[in-house]
C-alpha cells in the first residue's frame, strides 16, 4: 500500500483537505476508476465551509468569499454548495497547475447538478489556461438567457439554446468532447454537438460557481460535481443519475 500526503497548500489560505492521507493500492485495487479528477459531494452541515475531493487524486478545494455548504436545497447527500454570488468560488489546489485539468486533445466530461436562482448570465465552470494569464480560460461553462452555452478560444462553440434551463429547480448538465467533438446535455438529452479541433493544454487549475476574475458568480446551488478526464461518459441521451455519485 502506497500512502500519498494530500497537497496541503500556502500557509494562511482557507482549504479543505478532509483527510490528511488517502491511500491507494500500488496494484491499482484502491481506486476504481482514476480517470475521475474531482469528485465534490459537497455534503455536509448547512452553513459548513468543508469541500473535500473525494477523487482517486484528490485537490485542495481553496475558499473564495461566501461559499458555504447549505441544506436549503439539495438534490443528493445531505447538502450542497451555495455560490451567493460575484465575488465567491471553489478553486483547486490554491491555483497550483495541474496535468488533472490538462484536457490537451482528449476526451473529457465535466457534469453537475445546478439549482439557478439567477436569470443574468452566471459561471459555472472556469477551466483556466496558465499559459494564457489569470483571466484566459481553456473551458468556460456558464449560463445565459435560460440556457447552457461553453465558450472556448474567445467563443461560444456548443450550446443548449435559449430557454432550456428552469430556474428554482434542479437540472443535470453535462459537458462532453469525444473525438474532437463537443456535446452539450440538460437532464440526459443531447440539446447540440460541434466539432471544433483545440488542444486544452497539458495543465490547468479549475473554478466552481465563478471564473477567475471572481466577478460573475453564480447565484444558486451546485451539487455532486465530478470532472472526467479521458473517458467522454455521454455520447448520446442517458438518464441522469438517481443517487449520488460513488466515490472511486
Amino acid at each position: 500500500m502506497i500512502i500519498i500526503p494530500r497537497y496541503m497548500g500556502r500557509p494562511g489560505d482557507l482549504q479543505f483537505n478532509g483527510p490528511d492521507l488517502k491511500e491507494i493500492d500500488a496494484a491499482g485495487g484502491g481506486c476504481s476508476d482514476a480517470t475521475i479528477k474531482l469528485l465534490v459531494h459537497a455534503n455536509g452541515v448547512d452553513g459548513g465551509t468543508s469541500f473535500p475531493d473525494t477523487s482517486c487524486s484528490p485537490h485542495t478545494m481553496t475558499l473564495q468569499g461566501s461559499c458555504t455548504t447549505s441544506t436549503t436545497q439539495v438534490k443528493f447527500g445531505s447538502a450542497s454548495l451555495h455560490v451567493p454570488g460575484t465575488a465567491a468560488s471553489l478553486y483547486t489546489d490554491n491555483g497550483v497547475d495541474n496535468a488533472d485539468f490538462g484536457f490537451g486533445t482528449g476526451d473529457f466530461t465535466i457534469e453537475f447538478w445546478l439549482y439557478p436562482e439567477n436569470t443574468n448570465a452566471r459561471t459555472l465552470v472556469y477551466m483556466l489556461d496558465p499559459s494564457g494569464g489569470f483571466n484566459q480560460s481553456k473551458v468556460w461553462l456558464y449560463y445565459n438567457n435560460q440556457g447552457i452555452r461553453c465558450f472556448i478560444d474567445n467563443a461560444d462553440r456548443v450550446n443548449s439554446g435559449d430557454n432550456t434551463i428552469t430556474f428554482n429547480a434542479w437540472k443535470h448538465i453535462a459537458l462532453t468532447r469525444a473525438s474532437g467533438v463537443f456535446r452539450i446535455f440538460i437532464e440526459g438529452v443531447k440539446l447540440d454537438e460541434q466539432t471544433y479541433s483545440t488542444d486544452l493544454g497539458a495543465t490547468g487549475w479549475c473554478f466552481l460557481g465563478n471564473t477567475s476574475a471572481f466577478g460573475n458568480g453564480l447565484d444558486g446551488y451546485m451539487d455532486d460535481i465530478r470532472i472526467t478526464k479521458g473517458t467522454a461518459r455521454y455520447t448520446a441521451n442517458f438518464t441522469p443519475p438517481a443517487s449520488e455519485f460513488p466515490d472511486p
